[in-house]
């Protein structure tokens, strides 16, 4: 069986740090974009209307009707019974 050298052994380990790298770039933009449209979603006060911004086209988009059941419950109420418990 033959054996990788040395130099070659080299150009794989860097490929795939090279790529590791590009993922953590990847991944660090992507918590960059987020943490815009949070401060976005808080600037035009569309968290508690439930609003969000396309990141694509930068438009206002309503809340989604959602067909999850909540039992006739707010779902401000939810969020507020969640926060309640979790700092008990």
């Amino acid at each position: 069986m033959q054996e990788i050298t040395p130099e070659d052994r080299y150009h794989i380990i860097k490929a795939q740090m090279d790529a590791d790298k590009k993922s953590l770039e990847s991944q660090k933009a992507h918590q960059d974009l987020d943490r815009l449209m949070l401060e976005l979603d808080y600037k035009y006060g569309l968290i508690t209307t439930g609003s969000t911004i396309d990141p694509r086209s930068g438009n206002i988009v309503p809340p989604q009707k959602s067909d999850h059941k909540n039992n006739g419950r707010d779902k401000d109420i939810m969020l507020e019974d969640t926060v309640v418990t979790a700092t008990n």
